[in-house]
């Protein structure tokens, strides 16, 4: 009986036993089959600015008008290949425009890739383009480079601009170049001028509008030298004397070879010079001198000229013993004067007797 029993206990514990691992395995399968069983994981890159590469006759056609990058997104299962094509530097694959077979005119055309590699999938954010073909041409154009006064600081001039070198050579389209009315160098990137300058400058080809035309350029950029000229004044110079005046001196004049000088720098400071005050020192001057005496200036202004030639004049004094000198020779030429004019009047007595005489003798003559 107790064995009967005791198979039974087994029976029922072997199928107790048997609906647990059922139930186990059951509700942990998913995990189960997750660790013996990997499942594949998928990869994604967005590229972006893929750059879009037309198949053209290039020497005959111009095109233009179309976008020339494009967004691309990668998937795969392999993460190297992945990376690979992400890569620029490493990438096989690129995107085609196919417009070998097409004429002058404006299309649409599919996009297409090619080289990728296997395991990984592309697919395009725009599927086509519209792209404009042309007869290509190529001509020589003169550069023209131009600046506003707002590019210079307050009071600044522009002077003389010159190009090097001085042509391009344009290549475009056929109807492109009937549009074309000018090719700049462009100097937006100038500002608060105040000196000249030379400068590098990206050519751009533009129509009567001012619009940018599409075209190649050779070369890309050129030299732009650029005069600039500073606000000039022109002010009277003032002599100021430095020193002391020898005592022998009464006075001193002077005489400038200029008596203006013309300032440069910028317009702030020019509003603050009415006159140039010219230091002379005048120590020792006892006889006419001539002294080269320069420009006295603040720092950001120029005198034109820079020095000036001063010729200083003194007027000397008159001493004692040169006026009694002066006297004594007054006194003497008075004597002379005296004498002259006493012995004259002597003669002229003399004279007037001795003709007195003279005619006495005649009248007793004529008596007798």
């Amino acid at each position: 009986m107790k064995v009967k029993f005791r198979k039974k206990n087994l029976f029922y514990s072997f199928i107790a036993l048997l609906f647990t691992l059922v139930l186990f395995f059951n509700a942990n399968s998913s995990s189960l089959q997750k660790n013996i069983i990997p499942t594949s994981t998928t990869y994604e890159e967005n590229v972006k600015d893929v750059t879009i590469q037309p198949i053209y006759d290039s020497d005959e056609y111009f095109i233009q008008g179309f976008n020339t990058t494009v967004a691309v997104k990668l998937t795969s299962d392999n993460r190297v290949q992945l990376n690979t094509e992400k890569n620029q530097e490493t990438r096989n694959f690129r995107v085609v425009a196919d417009l070998s077979k097409l004429t002058v005119g404006t299309h649409e055309v599919a996009l297409k890739v090619q080289n990728l590699s296997s395991g990984v999938t592309a697919t395009l954010a725009s599927k086509s383009i519209t792209v404009t073909i042309e007869k290509k041409v190529t001509k020589t154009i003169k550069v023209s480079a131009s600046i506003s006064e707002d590019h210079l600081q307050d009071g600044y001039q522009l002077g003389k601009i010159t190009v090097e070198p001085s042509e391009v050579e344009i290549t475009t389209g056929e109807d492109t170049l009937k549009e074309l009315t000018s090719v700049e160098a462009s100097l937006s990137h100038l500002t608060d001028l105040n000196k000249d300058t030379s400068t590098k400058a990206s050519i751009v080809a533009v129509d009567k509008n001012g619009e940018k035309l599409p075209a190649v350029i050779s070369p890309e950029q050129v030299t732009v030298n650029i005069e600039v000229n500073a606000p000039t004044k022109e002010v009277p110079v003032n002599v100021v004397p430095s020193g002391t005046m020898d005592s022998s001196v009464s006075d001193l004049t002077y005489r400038l070879d200029q008596d203006t000088v013309t300032v440069t720098g910028t317009q702030t400071l020019l509003d603050q010079i009415d006159r140039v005050s010219l230091p002379v020192d005048i120590d020792n001057i006892t006889k006419l001198t001539q002294v080269k005496v320069a420009v006295p200036v603040e720092d950001g202004v120029t005198a034109d000229p820079a020095s000036i030639l001063v010729t200083i004049v003194p007027t000397l004094k008159q001493t004692t013993e040169s006026t009694s000198s002066s006297s004594t020779s007054h006194s003497s030429e008075t004597t002379d004067k005296t004498s002259t004019s006493s012995s004259s009047q002597s003669g002229s007595t003399s004279s007037e007797q001795s003709t007195n005489s003279s005619e006495s003798s005649e009248s007793t003559s004529s008596d007798n």
